[in-house]
């Protein structure tokens, strides 16, 4: 089998043909650590598309535990304050009062995430109490010399 694939190789040579499936002329095989750094490369690449791929689907499950842990607490919310008109024997909601009452309670529901960040009211309310505090408070009339605001 050797021997007859020299002599193939040889009459393509001499005919000055390509040679098929041979490396070409120059060619070398890669070093071990530019093969090394390429298989990291792709395992790291397999490594991060695996973990996007959980942690879609495991916020995405939390996202939607939450959402009716939210829906399930508006119910109970609005049960209560149904059952307190019925005691106090006010009419029923209209329609329009009942949609009022139900997005208050959804404004009002705080749903824990396991994610550690703050929910938007949260940041919103610091944001506001901050602002507030900053526009109570002077600044030191020595804070500022080279703009004499100094007294």
């Amino acid at each position: 089998m050797k021997a007859g694939r020299a002599r193939w190789l040889a009459r393509l040579k001499s005919e000055g043909k390509p040679i098929p499936f041979g490396r070409k002329k120059g060619g070398h095989n890669r070093p071990i650590e530019e093969r090394q750094l390429t298989r990291a490369a792709k395992q790291h690449a397999r490594a991060r598309r695996d973990l996007k791929a959980l942690l879609s689907l495991t916020f995405r499950r939390q996202r939607r535990e939450a959402r009716e842990v939210a829906k399930r607490e508006v119910a109970r919310l609005l049960a209560e304050h149904e059952e307190e008109r019925r005691q106090l024997r006010f009419p029923p909601l209209s329609p329009e009062q009942r949609a009022a009452i139900i997005e208050g309670f959804r404004q009002r529901v705080a749903v824990p995430s396991d994610h550690g960040s703050m929910p938007l009211s949260d940041i919103e309310v610091l944001q506001d109490q901050s602002l507030s505090d900053f526009q109570h408070t002077p600044p030191p009339s020595d804070s500022f010399p080279g703009l004499g605001l100094a007294d």
